[in-house]
């Protein structure tokens, strides 16, 4: 059988490990995935739309026998016969290790600056609430102001692209588990 999905935590907080790891498919409902027949379990975060191939017995446990994370190496957009239009599509989340925005800067500063697309559609999350880096192992909350974090860090990394790529149309697409979304 070969489907494919959103990867989900099953646990509200902390890191996505093998114990924890859901599909989520287009209609919502969610299966928990086994990886322990790949011999390479290839890095996975929340988010991160994959196509599995398997068995699903029960309907409870997806067993993956083969993965496919979407595409490894360089981005190619693809010119729209309308005009010339190039699109570039992004989803993030687009910080790694807490703070760090290094992937939202990667994106920017190399296949944006690279194709300079006419359009860039970047999905959230942003300012991920699941972010584990912003949760102590005893549970306590790191402060953060979220509004802040995402001037300094996301809309300042925008703006200089902007300067740099002025032709660039850039479409802000918020995800339900970022932190500046209103029903959070």
């Amino acid at each position: 059988m070969v489907t494919y999905g959103r990867i989900c935590n099953e646990a509200s907080s902390g890191k996505l490990n093998a114990a924890s790891i859901l599909l989520e498919g287009h209609t919502g409902a969610r299966v928990k995935l086994d990886l322990s027949s790949l011999q390479d379990t290839p890095p996975l975060f929340p988010g991160q739309v994959v196509v599995v191939q398997g068995q699903n017995p029960s309907g409870r446990t997806f067993y993956v026998e083969k993965i496919w994370k979407g595409l490894d190496g360089e981005v190619q957009p693809q010119t729209c016969p309308v005009d010339g239009l190039t699109m570039m599509f992004a989803v993030g989340p687009f910080s790694d290790k807490g703070l760090d925005f290094a992937p939202l800067g990667d994106l920017l500063n190399g296949q944006v600056k690279k194709f300079m697309p006419k359009v860039l559609v970047l999905m959230g999350p942003f300012c991920n609430g699941a972010d584990p880096v912003l949760e102590f192992d005893d549970g306590e909350v790191m402060s953060v102001d979220y509004e802040t974090l995402f001037a300094q860090k996301v809309s300042d990394a925008l703006e200089k692209i902007l300067s740099e790529c002025p032709n660039t149309h850039i479409v802000l697409v918020p995800s339900v588990n970022d932190k500046l979304n209103p029903t959070m």
